[in-house]
């Protein structure tokens, strides 16, 4: 079980250390949230801003039992920053903070959220994250207006009568619709040409295998490829079997140390708040470990943990349910602090297939505030 936890908190120990494999910008804005005993659900909303200002706000908030910010107020010890469109920049951000609930927390439990922000010198200022999922090298997020300009430029064209964008993608020609939440673009699906069934196996399994091999997604849901004697049309219309492939994506700008803390907090049902603190100080510590003192670190941890009495003694019997638990409590937590989603499915029509590829900007997904 320890065993297991270890390999788990490398994993995401090195989902974060690589995070820069394909980040072209430096970090423009961290956060950090701080409320006793109590993750957050899902990541942390950025502020949108446009001002060219490096420094720091810390954000008091009141979070009630059910996990909602009930009042937040900008300006807290810590803060560096005087500017009132990065104060009003970030009480927005942390309103729209949510929280594990707590019930026998304080009715009002009070907290912090940190924002520091950083600016290149050179680097145009922008309210588009440029940490967001792109297509085509294009961030979704801002304006629909703004992303459509971009299409544009891409060699797109718009199409009155079917409302989309025609143009190449991946080889194909292909209808791309956007969609917006609250003015900002939160998905773009991509609607691949109708084709059989030979030929809809193979570009399924061709976008699978790029996804997999693209180190900007990550495969938590294990997606299978289609073998070649499925019969794809019964397994369909017969079966009802849905054919769909789901890729998580981690913003390259996130912080890594809060992310680690996020990601700690996920096993926040296995450990006391002691024993959490302790694992987050060395998670911290094998990230910026050397590679060849790397083994040494992970040994004392092992050790740390065995005094915690994590999991069991070398020569236990094997316990499979609890570890099936425990490793799915960290896929399903990582999905849920995941910045994107990149999924496609098949759709059919009466013997014809076409695949629908849908990128998710989730922190512009409705979150119930229209509820």
């Amino acid at each position: 079980m320890r065993r297991l936890f270890l390999t788990l908190i490398l994993a995401a120990s090195s989902i974060v250390a690589s995070a820069q494999w394909y980040a072209n910008t430096t970090p423009r804005v961290s956060a950090n949230a701080s409320l006793e005993g109590r993750g957050t659900e899902g990541s942390l909303p950025r502020p949108g801003y446009n001002v060219q200002e490096s420094g720091t706000v810390v954000v008091t908030i009141w979070v009630d039992n059910y996990g909602k910010v009930v009042k937040a107020q900008a300006g807290a010890d810590g803060t560096t920053i005087t500017d009132k469109a990065l104060w009003d920049a970030t009480r927005d951000a942390a309103m729209g903070t949510r929280f594990k609930q707590k019930m026998d927390a304080p009715a009002m439990q009070e907290g912090t959220i940190r924002y520091v922000f950083r600016v290149d010198s050179g680097t145009a200022s922008s309210s588009i994250n440029n940490g967001a999922l792109k297509f085509l090298g294009i961030p979704i997020d801002g304006p629909e207006a703004q992303f459509a300009y971009k299409l544009r430029n891409k060699g797109f064209e718009y199409n009155p009568v079917k409302e989309c964008y025609e143009g190449q993608f991946n080889g194909h020609d292909v209808d791309v619709y956007l969609h917006s939440n609250h003015n900002l673009v939160d998905r773009v699906y991509v609607s691949f040409p109708y084709t059989n069934e030979n030929g809809i196996r193979t570009e399924y399994n061709r976008l699978l295998s790029q996804f997999n091999d693209n180190v900007k997604y990550l495969d938590l849901v294990m997606n299978k490829r289609i073998p070649e004697d499925d019969d794809i049309s019964y397994e369909i219309t017969v079966k009802n079997k849905r054919y769909q492939a789901v890729f998580c994506y981690f913003d390259p700008d996130r912080d890594s140390i809060a992310f680690m803390n996020e990601v700690m907090d996920l096993f926040s049902d296995y450990f006391t708040e002691e024993q959490l603190a302790k694992l987050k100080e060395y998670s911290e510590k094998l990230m910026d470990t050397p590679e060849d003192q790397k083994e040494a670190l992970q040994t004392e941890m092992m050790t740390e943990m065995q005094k915690m009495g994590v999991g069991q003694e070398e020569n236990a019997d094997p316990d499979p349910e609890k570890a099936f638990k425990f490793l799915a409590a960290f896929l399903d937590g990582m999905r849920s602090l995941a910045d994107g989603e990149v999924w496609f499915m098949i759709h059919e029509n009466y013997g014809r297939y076409q695949i629908g590829l849908y990128y998710d900007n989730l922190h512009n997904r409705p979150h119930g505030e229209d509820l």
